[in-house]
């Protein structure tokens, strides 16, 4: 008897200490709040736009500021959200023990003024956004701050305010929330469990986010860490940022309590940020056909990334070297050696191809995915982004803010119809899926070759771009469709161009130079268009909550006219980045780059520097090899990257995923044959 009543004591002592223990490490993570309070590490973005003393001394009796419209109803940039934006910074002064304004009695109640007045009549966004994440994050970071200075009244309506997408069963974000936008109502909810300490509460919190931290092949982080929000779209360095930074900052908040992720979660995170987006950057460059929406913002935010890191360096130590270069190459700290390799993002239809000196990406739109979305008022004219739309990078300055002038039927890498009027919207990606399933790429992780069976408004072709160190080859053929023309760049004006032979009757190849890059074009009949000018715009055009002020850049832009009716038409063209004029004039285009074949059914290129072969098979068919009267067959639509090793040759392939390996010696009976491939020497 007595050994049963020291053991249900036993257990009583036991959970009593669990409990004070678990309570303890909910003031744990409170106190964390607090500190990113006082770090200005909000959720979601919380810039001021005045200076403190305007911001102290113009609230007006009622608790409101005079120059904020409390009746907005702009969707992306809502201007009520002002109000707490200004809360939180007073709120940091008041706190912080270097500030003029720390533990003033008048600012005190100037915060708790401005909190009642909101709580009284909260403001209703248009957007939900704000009223379930936007607002309640702020709002969370204010009260986390201020708590030792809220009366039982405005501290219980608070919350209830702070808890508005959080629903008994889910978080509520138009329906069950997920992703990015799960991580965001779950941090307002934390916000809120601490500020009750409803441990229940925060318990749900860090399991909601570990059920969403995972491989998935819903919205989320994708198998080729790709990121998908809004349906299939890559959104790695839009909501995906957001995501990241959100993620790393949860495992800074549980480490060392009660509440700690697992490894295996930290991995998940690990991966997605040293394979997926840090091959999605370079240095101060964010891809932008991994922005969605956010393109047509004025200003991108790399701090999610680096908060994100700085947190994954605490936090993960084994990798924090790569964290650490990351970081680095992000700040903009040239010393950093740059990524070198090619990495095919298979679930987003993105292909990433980085050399120490530059880098170059490829996004086309397969039936399987969306290529974005506007909504909001955002991004209006951004309806052909990602159809074999592509961006060379060197510095990380060709692209600066060229969005409100760039003439978006001539985004680098486009072959579209050119039509005058407004651009047609793809809300939310409704309508922005691709037309056909031939939409592929193959790596081999430092070579890649991508084929696009191209279909968007009646303009159809064939087309294929080849990856190599010093040079990317693009292919078009069977090119039909009314007024088309293939942008081959469209960037800031930066320097002199240099041009030959351009639009000349020689049949062969003719050249462009503009800002270290050189052009190899051979149009095929077509017209090469060439022009250097003073282009205008502004925000508001892209944007409807953005400026209206009139900008004005100088543009490069270069490309070819297929004319009113192509019909069957071809053309090719190199581009040698990083490369200056004199050793572009010394260039010998066949010297380096051989087309084997350009046609409907195959695009095929020898590179001979390195000796490989990169083929595009639309159909099966057979090219044939430069080396020993060697010829490879596919028997149905791939991809092959063959590459020549000394006496062996060393083929990746594809029909057209997952991509297969083989070797195969050379010698006088040459001969390999499967089910999708054959591979013979000629008698």
């Amino acid at each position: 008897m007595q050994h049963k009543i020291f053991f249900v004591f036993f257990l009583l002592l036991s959970r009593i200490v669990l409990h004070a223990q678990t309570i303890n490490d909910v003031e744990k993570i409170k106190e964390r709040l607090y500190n990113l309070g006082m770090e200005r590490s909000s959720p979601v973005e919380s810039a001021v736009d005045q200076p403190i003393d305007n911001m102290f001394n113009s609230m007006d009796a009622s608790g409101k500021w005079p120059d904020i419209d409390y009746q907005d109803k702009t969707a992306s940039k809502w201007l009520p959200a002002s109000h707490w934006k200004r809360l939180l910074e007073l709120s940091i002064q008041y706190r912080d023990t270097k500030s003029p304004h720390f533990n003033n009695d008048t600012l005190r109640n100037t915060i708790l003024t401005g909190i009642g007045y909101w709580l009284k009549l909260p403001p209703q966004a248009s957007n939900y956004w704000w009223n379930a994440i936007g607002v309640p994050n702020l709002m969370g970071s204010v009260y986390i701050l201020m708590e030792k200075d809220l009366n039982d009244r405005l501290k219980s309506r608070g919350i209830e305010l702070i808890k508005l997408g959080v629903k008994p069963t889910h978080y509520e974000y138009y329906g069950k929330a997920t992703g990015q936008n799960l991580l965001w109502l779950a941090s307002a909810h934390l916000y809120a469990a601490c500020l009750s300490n409803d441990i229940e509460g925060v318990k749900r919190v860090f399991a909601s986010v570990g059920e969403e931290i995972k491989i998935t092949e819903e919205e989320g982080i994708q198998p080729d860490f790709s990121f998908y929000q809004h349906g299939k779209q890559n959104y790695a360095m839009g909501y995906g940022k957001g995501f990241t930074a959100s993620a790393a900052k949860y495992f800074y908040l549980a480490n060392q309590t009660a509440f700690q992720f697992t490894p295996e979660k930290i991995a998940v995170i690990s991966h997605y940020l040293l394979d997926g987006q840090q091959w999605m950057s370079r240095y101060g460059y964010l891809e932008y056909t991994a922005m969605g929406r956010e393109i047509a913002r004025k200003d991108i935010d790399r701090t999610p990334l680096t908060s994100a890191l700085k947190w994954m360096m605490d936090i993960d130590k084994p990798f924090y070297n790569e964290y650490l270069a990351f970081y680095r190459r992000l700040s903009g700290i040239k010393e950093e050696k740059p990524l070198v390799g090619n990495r095919y993002f298979w679930r987003s239809d993105l292909m990433v191809h980085q050399r120490e000196k530059y880098y170059f990406s490829l996004k086309a739109t397969s039936d399987r995915i969306s290529s974005g979305e506007s909504g909001n008022g955002e991004n209006i004219k951004g309806f052909y982004q990602g159809n074999g739309t592509y961006y060379l990078v060197r510095t990380g300055h060709e692209y600066d803010d060229i969005f409100p002038v760039w003439d978006w039927r001539k985004l680098p890498g486009l072959l579209t119809k050119q039509t005058a009027g407004t651009f047609p919207l793809f809300t939310w990606g409704t309508g922005s899926e691709g037309n056909k399933p031939f939409v592929y790429g193959i790596s081999d992780s430092l070579y890649g070759c991508f084929g696009y069976d191209y279909d968007k408004e009646n303009v159809t072709a064939r087309r294929s771009w080849f990856f190599f160190d010093n040079e990317i080859v693009h292919l078009a053929n069977s090119i039909n469709g009314d007024t088309v023309y293939q942008s081959i760049n469209q960037s800031l004006l930066n320097g002199k161009v240099w041009t030959s032979n351009l639009n000349s009757k020689n049949p062969g190849n003719q050249m462009a130079f503009h800002d270290s890059v050189g052009y190899c074009i051979s149009p095929i009949g077509n017209d090469i268009y060439l022009k250097t000018t003073e282009q205008t715009g502004t925000w508001k055009e892209i944007n409807l909550s953005a400026s209206a002020a009139s900008i004005s850049k100088k543009v490069f832009s270069l490309g070819i006219d297929l004319g009113t009716n192509a019909n069957n038409a071809a053309f090719s063209y190199t581009i040698i980045p990083a490369v200056s004029l004199d050793q572009f004039k010394k260039y010998n285009l066949t010297d380096h780059v051989v087309i084997l074949q350009n046609n409907n059914s195959l695009q095929a290129v020898h590179q001979k520097d390195i000796e490989q072969v990169q083929a595009v098979f639309f159909s099966s068919g057979t090219v044939e090899l430069p080396w020993d009267n060697i010829s490879l067959q596919m028997k149905q639509p791939g991809l092959a990257l063959i590459k020549k090793v000394n006496n062996k040759l060393v083929i990746d392939y594809s029909q057209p995923f997952p991509t297969k390996h083989i070797e195969i010696i050379l010698d006088n009976k040459i001969v390999f044959v499967n089910n999708e491939i054959e591979i013979r020497k000629k008698e």
